[in-house]
C-alpha cells in the first residue's frame, strides 16, 4: 500500500475544535474579580479554556504607584471587592517607589502555558491571588518562581521557561490587539477560524450562563456516534 504524507490543510473535526479564549492580565483587578467565573464557566460548558495575555501596563507602559494611581486604585480594588466577593489587600500600594509593571507576570503565565497549557488558567488564578488577596510582588521573577514552584512546576524548568518567554508574550499581545480586544477581562468562543466575543469585561455567571447556553444551543454540532466505515489501514469493513 502507497502511503503519502501529511495533508498540506489539516482536517478539523468541527465536534471537538472549539474552546474558550480568555483574555487577560494577572494584575487586572477586574480579571481578579472575573477568576472564579471563567474557571466555572470551563467547567460547566466541558470545554477547555486557553489563557492568551494582553498586557496592562506591561514593560515600558509600566507606571509607578504615585498618589494618583494609589488613589485610584484603592476605591477601584475596594468597589470591586464589593461587587465580586474576591478579596483584596493593599499591601502592593503602600510599598514605596513600586512600579506597577504587568509585563513580568504576563511573561510567567505564558511560560506556564508553553510548559502545560492546561495548567496556565490556574497559574494564572494562582497569580492573582498571590497579588491581590496575599499581597505578594508578582513584579518580581523570584515570587513569580514561587507560585510556579507551589503550582506544581519544577522550579528551575519554569525559571528558564520564563526567561525564554518574552518575545512570546508580546506576540500575545500583538494577537489579542489584532483580534479587538482592548480591555480585560475579555472572554471569547474559538469555533474553528471563528472567533465570538462572549464577554467584554466582568460578568457575573449567573448573568453570562443564560448567554452562552443560548448561542451554544444555536450552534450545537452533532453528538459523536461511533464511526461506521470501512478502515483503510486494517482493511476491515
Amino acid at each position: 500500500m502507497t502511503t503519502t504524507g501529511s495533508p498540506s490543510t489539516p482536517i478539523v473535526d468541527i465536534a471537538v475544535d472549539r474552546e474558550f479564549i480568555y483574555v487577560g492580565d494577572p494584575m487586572c483587578s477586574w480579571c481578579h474579580g472575573f477568576a472564579p467565573v471563567v474557571k466555572r464557566v470551563g467547567t460547566e460548558f466541558g470545554l477547555p479554556v486557553r489563557v492568551k495575555v494582553g498586557g496592562l501596563r506591561a514593560f515600558e507602559n509600566s507606571e509607578p504607584l504615585g498618589e494618583r494611581l494609589k488613589g485610584f486604585l484603592s476605591a477601584e480594588w475596594a468597589r470591586i471587592g464589593e461587587v465580586t466577593g474576591q478579596p483584596f489587600s493593599t499591601t502592593a500600594l503602600e510599598r514605596e517607589g513600586w512600579v506597577y509593571d504587568t509585563g513580568p507576570a504576563d511573561q510567567a503565565v505564558v511560560a506556564a502555558r508553553n510548559l502545560e497549557e492546561t495548567s496556565a488558567l490556574d497559574y494564572f488564578t494562582a497569580l492573582q491571588h498571590a497579588f491581590y488577596a496575599e499581597g505578594r510582588d508578582i513584579t518580581q521573577r523570584e515570587v513569580l518562581l514561587d507560585v510556579a514552584e507551589e503550582s506544581g512546576f519544577d522550579r528551575a524548568e519554569f525559571g528558564t521557561a520564563f526567561d525564554t518567554a518574552h518575545d512570546d508574550t508580546l506576540r500575545d499581545f500583538a494577537e489579542t490587539r489584532s483580534w479587538g480586544v482592548t480591555g480585560y477581562p475579555t472572554l471569547l468562543i474559538r469555533t474553528g477560524d471563528e472567533l465570538v466575543r462572549a464577554a467584554a469585561g466582568y460578568v457575573s455567571f449567573d448573568n453570562l450562563k443564560p448567554q452562552l447556553s443560548a448561542w451554544f444551543d444555536k450552534h450545537a454540532v452533532a453528538d459523536q456516534a461511533p464511526a461506521m466505515m470501512c478502515d483503510v489501514e486494517t482493511g476491515l469493513c
